[in-house]
């Protein structure tokens, strides 16, 4: 497994403990723990990971704070072979009910945390994230909408529990209006250099054919 963008390392130490070998790359240095290995670096920066040897990799709330998520994905891609790679990643939904109808009175306003974060520089929808992940050669898997935080926010009582029940039905009528986020697993696919690149290796080694009789 890898963890882009790992935070403060609690997925990652969870999914150690399941018995799962874990590296996290994020900004800031963690403690090192059993069967997880730390490596910092900016993501805006070219991955010096070596992504290929990952079966899974997690990428849990990071592009929305990428430069240019565009190019973070395509490099990333560009490491893989043709075995296929599961990529694992959320993002918060700038569609969500709230900020739509807070643009409807004028409101765009960031803050300390939410959607609107002030360390988001990039903001997505289900189509625009989907979009470019497909552009980027990625083949999604599943799409799923998840619901707004309200048992954090208004504690962990009936109040909190009804909200939270009542948002995942109205995710299952219109998952891009009532989305807190967007939860994606996508698959990938080898780049077209690769390709072309595994073709001439093949025809170089491969034995030339016996001439007809």
């Amino acid at each position: 497994m890898l963890d882009l963008g790992a935070g403060p390392g609690g997925v990652a130490s969870e999914l150690a403990r399941k018995g799962c070998q874990v590296t996290v790359v994020d900004a800031h240095e963690h403690a090192e723990a059993a069967d997880v290995t730390s490596v910092v670096q900016d993501l805006n920066e070219p991955l010096r990971v070596d992504v290929a040897g990952f079966d899974h990799i997690l990428l849990l709330d990071v592009i929305e704070h990428l430069r240019d998520p565009e190019r973070f994905i395509e490099d990333l891609r560009s490491h893989f072979d043709f075995r296929n790679r599961t990529l694992v990643l959320t993002t918060p939904n700038i569609a969500f009910v709230v900020q739509r109808l807070m643009l409807l009175m004028g409101q765009f306003n960031y803050g300390k945390a939410g959607i609107l974060d002030r360390t988001h520089t990039r903001l997505f929808t289900f189509a625009s994230l989907q979009r470019l992940l497909r552009d980027a050669g990625f083949r999604n898997l599943r799409v799923e909408g998840v619901p707004a935080p309200f048992p954090k926010v208004l504690g962990d009582g009936w109040l909190g529990r009804s909200a939270l029940a009542a948002n995942l039905a109205l995710i299952k009528v219109l998952p891009s209006w009532f989305s807190y986020q967007i939860f994606v697993v996508t698959e990938s696919t080898p780049d077209v250099d690769f390709v072309l690149d595994s073709a001439r290796r093949f025809h170089t080694l491969a034995p030339p054919a016996a001439p007809d009789e």
